[in-house]
């Protein structure tokens, strides 16, 4: 006879996760979870009006950071009552907060890792229409004796500045310390945070970085008004019952003569505008890739200094951010989800068109130079998909259009010739 099976707690303990969970992420990744913290509650005020091309106008977050201290502050709105203690909780609470508009907050570890990670006291101040409330992390609750792990808010009478969230980290780890008093990694960080953000930058919201507003590091594609001959890109968008998909791939750029590719054959800056851009919720996730991620040397040939005047942009939008091939870090894809290589197939549909393009015109691109010039660049995503036709269901249950670009091509072989000639050596010196 079979004993009686006895209950035990498969629970994880709570200090294992203080002191483990900060390993998993750099200190970069955890400051850029926090600016999506603030970008997630900019999209809660403007849900109404998120397609707007300038949604988040008067949205701000504000990133201060020195050997002394680490603290960021938003006009997001703030973390209502019903909300506030779940949001310090360890692990997403089964609750449906955001279900009508495309978030990034997945575990809802990003705050508490944050603290964790930076320092060893802090202070986290939340002003809502509801609610002022201020609560703090101490030595002793971060310290390993620690067994006692009730966190306590202190409501405040009077709101001090604008609805919104302040992270004020006083006392940082020494890994903090030290990486912080590096003016080389001011300059690194900013340049991270503005590319990750640039769209939602593009749309209004400021970021300031130690009282500097940062430019959005955008990417983006050559087209022309002329449908017929001039140069469009190849656009495609697909949706499933929860999740869109929209890919485009084209030139950001006149295509390199002979002259052009011998002087950057060295220029490891020549490239820099050149590759697959994959962007999550308005977050870019993958910039500019030229490895197999996107397509390169996956379907399409591997990336070569001719293909340098293509770029593009594989982009998912969804209320549930299960639904979109992320990385449970946000900082990577996950390319075994089916609707991600379903996208990566469409990109690289993209790709053999342009890389076709830039073959049939080699030894002759002045001829077409002048036809991609009168392009215009754009970088919204939204613009260079406007012309869609081709509608097509797949086997997969993404319904999808698709432009291919009727891309122009030099006339018949038959009239061009080619020219060899030799000169003596003193007359080529």
């Amino acid at each position: 006879m079979n004993a009686k099976p006895k209950k035990i707690s498969g629970e994880t303990g709570s200090r294992a996760i203080v002191e483990l969970l900060p390993k998993a992420a750099s200190l970069s990744e955890v400051i850029l979870d926090l600016v999506d913290n603030c970008v997630d509650g900019a999209m809660r005020q403007r849900r109404g009006i998120l397609r707007d091309p300038e949604a988040y106008d008067g949205l701000w977050c504000s990133l201060t950071l020195s050997k002394e201290e680490f603290r960021i502050t938003d006009n997001c709105g703030g973390i209502p009552r019903e909300h506030f203690e779940d949001a310090f909780r360890i692990g997403r609470p089964e609750i449906d907060v955001d279900g009508d508009i495309p978030t990034m907050g997945m575990q809802g570890i990003g705050m508490k890792r944050a603290v964790f990670k930076l320092g060893s006291e802090a202070a986290i101040q939340s002003i809502s229409d509801e609610i002022a409330t201020t609560v703090e992390y101490g030595e002793e609750w971060l310290s390993p004796q620690n067994r006692d792990y009730s966190l306590f808010m202190l409501d405040r009478e009077e709101k001090e500045a604008e609805n919104g969230v302040t992270i004020h980290i006083t006392k940082l780890k020494p890994e903090a310390t030290e990486l912080f008093d590096h003016p080389g990694y001011h300059g690194r960080l900013a340049h991270f945070i503005a590319k990750r953000f640039a769209y939602v930058i593009k749309r209004g919201f400021k970021i300031y970085f130690n009282g500097s507003p940062l430019g959005a590091l955008t990417v983006g594609v050559l087209t022309s008004e002329d449908i017929q001959s001039g140069i469009q890109p190849y656009n495609y968008i697909g949706s499933t019952v929860d999740t869109e998909v929209r890919v485009t791939v084209g030139l950001y750029r006149n295509l390199m003569t002979e002259r052009e590719f011998e002087e950057s054959a060295d220029d490891s800056h020549a490239a820099e505008r050149a590759g697959i851009t994959v962007i999550c919720n308005e977050r870019v996730i993958v910039h500019l890739d030229r490895t197999a991620i996107t397509g390169w040397g996956w379907g399409a040939p591997d990336f070569h200094a001719r293909f340098r005047p293509i770029a593009g942009i594989m982009s998912f939008t969804s209320n549930d951010v299960t639904n979109i091939p992320i990385s449970s870090l946000k900082q990577g894809m996950d390319v075994d989800f089916p609707l991600y290589r379903h996208a990566r197939n469409a990109t690289v549909e993209g790709l053999l068109m342009f890389i076709s393009f830039i073959h049939v015109w080699m030894g002759r691109e002045d001829r077409v130079n002048d036809i991609i010039d009168g392009s215009r660049y754009v970088d919204s995503l939204r613009e260079s998909l406007a012309h869609l036709h081709g509608e097509y269901s797949s086997s997969q249950g993404i319904y999808a259009n698709v432009f291919l670009p009727n891309l122009p091509r030099p006339k018949s072989a038959g009239e061009d010739r080619r020219m060899v000639f030799s000169r003596d050596q003193d007359d080529i010196e």
